[in-house]
């Protein structure tokens, strides 16, 4: 006995459409194309479709079973395509309507069963030929996770082959590969993120990855005209980048023992300050100190200028023994947390922005 279910995809379009069969099917004509989403925001599923004509054929799989089911049907005139699944043995499993698959490189519906009785949110996006090799691997990948990056409304495991990520996830391929991002209910692969990748930073609107020595971000912005809706890399973080962080409204990096910091609202130079040299590393959490021979020195941010501008705190007596360091983002009036490990122990410090940005060592703990 097999389970008849019809997939209704409806597709908002921002604007007056002018496409015809081949592109609103996206499926071009001797093509094989890949998309990847969920079902119920948890279900991973992927699907392959190959258009010969008007002739549909292909196979999709569940990520925890991986066992192709295929697929077969017939492009209509109106773009939308007419699917019946085979569950082996030439016996009919369901069907599928599959509606403007092109829909802004993504789409939205809805899983309904024959019956009535269930009815299930469905997401799906297009993938490219690398993106479709990497989310098999993922889907294989049993390695340990080599970090974690959280940031205000989602966080993301790391592996060798990507990452996982969920919450609100900004930008999140293929799922959403020209929208706003979406909500992943659970750990999901996040084509955006490459294989390799060495150290994932998030915070608020903006997220950076380190690949291959380059610093490349993506993010939403305050300027409409101006988003990275992929990883790019950042100008003057081509290479020889050992360490990132991203804080409120801006991101830092340390390539050849020089701090930068970026306030993300566009590829001007003036949006650009070196703030120390001989750096050896950056505070995790908020990117708000930096390690350098004498000990580390911390500095406060305003952002949304050009250049932005950027405050140090006095020269503190801090050993340069100092082993790990963390700071927080300032926590609305006017004051932020640094943490850091010494000899085996842990001190924190309260860093007082106004009127001057100072570290209060009397907070010493």
């Amino acid at each position: 006995m097999f389970t008849f279910f019809i997939l209704l995809v409806l597709v908002t379009s921002n604007g007056p459409s002018q496409a015809t069969t081949d592109d609103v099917s996206g499926v071009p004509d001797g093509e094989t194309s890949f998309y990847y989403g969920t079902i119920n925001q948890t279900l991973e599923v992927e699907l392959t479709l190959t258009r010969k004509g008007n002739t549909i054929t292909g196979a999709y799989e569940y990520a925890a079973h991986q066992q192709p089911i295929n697929l077969q049907g017939t492009l209509l005139p109106d773009g939308s395509m007419k699917i019946s699944e085979s569950a082996g043995g030439g016996v009919s499993g369901g069907q599928f309507l599959l509606n403007n698959l092109l829909g802004q490189g993504h789409l939205d519906g809805k899983w309904n069963s024959a019956d009535g009785r269930r009815s299930y949110l469905v997401h799906l996006g297009k993938m490219d030929e690398a993106q479709h090799q990497q989310l098999r691997q993922m889907w294989g990948d049993k390695q340990p996770i080599k970090s974690i990056a959280l940031g205000d409304f989602y966080g993301c495991a790391l592996r060798e082959s990507g990452a996982w990520c969920w919450g609100d996830v900004l930008f999140m391929p293929s799922l959403a590969t020209a929208g706003p991002g979406m909500i992943a209910r659970r750990a999901l692969p996040n084509l955006l993120i490459p294989a390799g990748t060495s150290t994932l930073s998030i915070s608020g609107s903006q997220s950076c990855l380190l690949h291959d020595g380059a610093m490349k971000c993506w993010q939403r912005s305050s300027n409409i005209d101006w988003f990275l809706f992929k990883p790019t890399v950042v100008k003057g973080f081509e290479s020889d980048v050992s360490a990132i962080g991203a804080g409120e409204g801006f991101v830092c990096g340390i390539a050849r023992n020089r701090l930068t910091c970026w306030d993300g609202t566009s590829m001007n130079p003036k949006n650009f300050v070196t703030l120390a040299n001989e750096v050896v590393g950056v505070s995790s959490g908020s990117p708000r100190c930096a390690l350098v021979r004498e000990g580390f020195r911390c500095w406060t941010i305003k952002v949304g200028y050009a250049p932005p501008t950027f405050g140090f705190t006095e020269k503190q007596n801090v050993s340069d023994k100092v082993e790990h360091l963390a700071a927080t983002a300032d926590d609305g009036y006017g004051n932020s947390l640094v943490c850091w490990t010494q000899a085996g122990g842990l001190k924190t410090a309260k860093i007082i922005l106004f009127p001057t940005p100072r570290l209060d060592m009397d907070f010493t703990q």
